[in-house]
């Protein structure tokens, strides 16, 4: 009798230690559930008239994609001529949405085409232009831009864009004046017109 209820005390026991390890691991793989979750990518929401840049960098940060379309009643490019610069209007999706990592965000924007009629405090000078094309769209508005030079650009839409800036997400196809023309700065900045295709 005594070996029997030992018997049954050890068969206890191991049914709450099984029952015990269930419980452990069902609360943990809830706390990983929960983590994760807690811990998961949102939609944050990008005020409508922030600089499309801006909101560009904000969402490649989080390690979103992004794509850059114009509103349906600007169809066609980008941007038009009608502002200086390029704001957002809307998202997609809505903020607050849980996103995974690589997901692509839709930049609703308008304005442009990206066009700077100065850069930093005016300087005066003579340049020779470099051949942009088949470079990113970056490189040759930052080089107008150092230079105070007034330059335009309109810009396509972009399909789940990785690149790490906005501008780098375009590579330069046409550029006026031609490779090796002198452009000046100054009072009267020389104008510079690229055309750009989205990056492969």
């Amino acid at each position: 009798m005594k070996h029997r209820v030992l018997e049954i005390t050890a068969i206890g026991l191991l049914a709450a230690g099984v029952i015990g390890l269930l419980a452990t691991g069902a609360y943990s793989a809830y706390r990983a559930t929960a983590s994760s979750s807690s811990h998961g990518l949102v939609m944050p929401r990008l005020e409508a008239g922030m600089y499309v840049g801006d909101a560009y960098a904000q969402l490649r940060s989080m390690g979103l994609r992004v794509s850059v379309r114009p509103p349906k009643w600007e169809p066609g490019a980008l941007y038009t001529r009608s502002r200086a610069s390029t704001d957002i209007v809307a998202t997609h999706p809505a903020p607050g949405t849980p996103l995974k990592p690589g997901s692509v965000v839709t930049l609703v924007a308008e304005g442009g085409p990206i066009a700077a009629g100065v850069g930093p405090p005016p300087r005066y000078g003579r340049y020779r232009l470099p051949n942009f094309v088949g470079r990113s769209a970056a490189a040759a508005l930052g080089w107008a831009w150092d230079r105070s030079l007034s330059y335009a650009v309109s810009l396509p839409s972009l399909h789940a864009a990785s690149a790490r800036s906005f501008f780098a997400a375009y590579r330069v196809v046409g550029q006026r004046p031609a490779a090796g023309s002198v452009v000046v700065s100054g009072k009267h900045p020389s104008f510079l017109e690229f055309t750009v295709t989205p990056r492969r």
